[in-house]
């Protein structure tokens, strides 16, 4: 009533005075605050260079009056000098130094080995790649070595050497981990922890001669390609892609195979269950002995039917679940953000893909064809053990001309037609 009384008295005795008058100067105050906070951070932004997030290094001479400062500046007088391994020899940099190296890194592996072709030049590329198959193709080792290097230097510097897969050696209890898709980072509990293997399960310095990638489209279908994959000391599959009935076309031998959690969530209710637990079980038993890679940490929405998953795995000796490393996934994601039109991320394929050279010494990619049609005009599916239609949540085009780039160069073989 007083408040109301007041506006009354105001409006009467003030000229042009309005009852909303009072709000008006509130949003103008919130307007000042704003900008003058706006202000502040702008001038710290630009005063100061940040080298990582626990340190800060001032420009410019500091006072007397900043003892701390002075004491920051004589510890940092002489910085430490890191070494990181890059494949074939070592690579040194001051931390001080390691943005501006990280991001000219970056900028050089993408300028060296990005493809020269757009989406709209496919056709262009398509009749490079029909004159290429009446030529032999053989590996180029000097430019695999030199890929494996940048690679290697490039991931390393963007990533923090973390290997692909979580262990119990680089994700120590109490740490967090991002999501790398949706999601607020999660502190690692002793559970989660415990669950981890001991250190890496592939490794570098062991790497195995012949690697086969084999993708799931159906440009498998009819090519005879099955005797060649397995000859590969490691194979790669993607999302628990059926062999049973295919086996002359893409082999029967699983080394590694990933999990899409919306695969589990469509066919198989969640894991709900113990009708949908039974049959999740018998359609692993194909891949028995090999490694499932769970993306974990990619959505937090889909992390609890993949953490079952683990649970269901680890009660068993069917397969055996290794969790996907977020920040190395990200690294990735960085190292091909030209190819990601409307930040898409990189298919799982591309990423395994690039994960491989940390363990495989020469690499035959199949089943990556994400056209309708093969170079003989033939009807292909997207996939070849399902009528699903194809996802537009990635940038396929793009990344096919990024893995024929690489085939180009003898990096990669890209099987794209029949096995003889």
């Amino acid at each position: 009533m007083e408040a109301t009384y007041l506006h009354r008295r105001l409006v009467a005795v003030v000229p042009g005075f309005k009852m909303h008058s009072l709000k008006r100067r509130k949003r103008r105050l919130l307007f000042i605050i704003s900008c003058m906070l706006s202000c502040v951070y702008l001038f710290r932004t630009l005063c100061c260079k940040y080298d990582d997030p626990t340190r800060r290094i001032y420009q410019g001479r500091p006072t007397s009056s900043s003892p701390s400062i002075v004491r920051k500046e004589r510890l940092s007088t002489a910085p430490r000098i890191t070494t990181i391994s890059s494949g074939n020899g070592t690579e040194n940099y001051r931390p001080s130094e390691s943005l501006s190296v990280r991001t000219d890194t970056m900028r050089s592996f993408q300028k060296k080995y990005t493809s020269p072709y757009k989406v709209q030049q496919l056709t262009a590329a398509m009749r490079k790649l029909n004159k290429a198959q009446r030529n032999p193709w053989s590996y180029d080792q000097h430019q695999l070595d030199t890929f494996r290097r940048d690679l290697f230097l490039a991931l390393k510097l963007e990533s923090g050497a973390h290997p692909f897969h979580l262990t119990k050696r680089n994700t120590p209890v109490g740490s967090t981990l991002p999501f790398y898709q949706a999601g607020k980072e999660q502190r690692v509990t002793k559970s989660l922890w415990s669950s981890l293997p001991e250190d890496s399960i592939v490794r570098s310095d062991t790497r195995f001669p012949t690697c086969s990638v084999v993708g799931s489209s159906g440009i498998l279908l009819g090519s005879r390609c099955g005797e060649e994959i397995d000859r590969s000391e490691f194979v790669i599959r993607f999302n628990l892609a059926t062999v049973r009935g295919f086996e002359a076309d893409v082999g029967h031998k699983t080394n590694l195979t990933t999990l899409n959690p919306t695969y589990v969530r469509n066919r198989f209710g969640s894991l709900k269950t113990e009708q949908n637990i039974s049959a999740f079980k018998a359609s692993l038993e194909q891949f028995h002995g090999s490694l499932l890679w769970l993306p974990a940490f990619g959505v937090r929405g889909f992390q609890v039917p993949l953490l079952k998953v683990a649970s269901i795995l680890a009660k068993g000796d069917v397969m055996t679940p290794v969790y996907g490393n977020p920040r190395h996934f990200l690294a990735v994601k960085s190292l091909w953000r030209p190819l990601l039109k409307r930040k898409k991320l990189p298919t799982t394929g591309l990423y395994m893909l690039t994960a491989a050279f940390e363990f495989c010494d020469h690499i035959k990619l199949f089943g990556a064809w994400p056209f309708e049609k093969s170079l003989r005009n033939q009807t292909v599916s997207y996939h070849y053990h399902d009528n699903l239609a194809i996802s537009r949540h990635h940038s396929f085009h793009a990344e096919f001309l990024q893995i024929l780039k690489l085939h180009h160069l003898g990096i990669i073989k890209l099987q794209y037609s029949e096995c003889l």
